[in-house]
C-alpha cells in the first residue's frame, strides 16, 4: 500500500495542474507539474492509502481504457511518485 505525502498540495493554475511541496533547501519549494489524468488520481487518493490497481481502475472508469493499459499507465505513474518522493 501506498500514501500520498502531506507535504505535496495539489494546485490548479489555469489550465494546468501542479504539486507544491518542499524543496531541497530549507526555505525552498518545488513545484511539479501534473497531466490531467495525473491530477485527476492525486484527488481521488490525496490523503489516504491506495496501491496500483485501484489506480488502474479509476483510470478504466474516467477514460474508459482497457485493463492492460489501466494497469500499465497506473504502474507508470506510481513509479514517477515514488521517484520524485510524492508517495511514502
Amino acid at each position: 500500500m501506498m500514501k500520498t505525502s502531506a507535504s505535496f498540495r495539489l494546485y490548479s493554475l489555469g489550465p494546468d495542474n501542479a504539486l507544491i511541496g518542499p524543496g531541497p533547501e530549507r526555505g525552498q519549494r518545488r513545484m511539479l507539474k501534473l497531466n490531467a489524468s495525473a491530477a485527476f488520481l492525486w484527488k481521488a487518493v490525496e490523503g489516504r492509502e491506495f496501491d496500483e490497481g485501484e489506480l488502474a481502475r479509476l483510470l478504466e472508469s474516467e477514460y474508459g481504457i482497457d485493463p492492460g493499459s489501466a494497469r500499465h499507465d497506473a504502474g507508470q505513474i506510481c513509479d514517477a511518485w515514488r521517484n520524485a518522493g510524492l508517495i511514502e
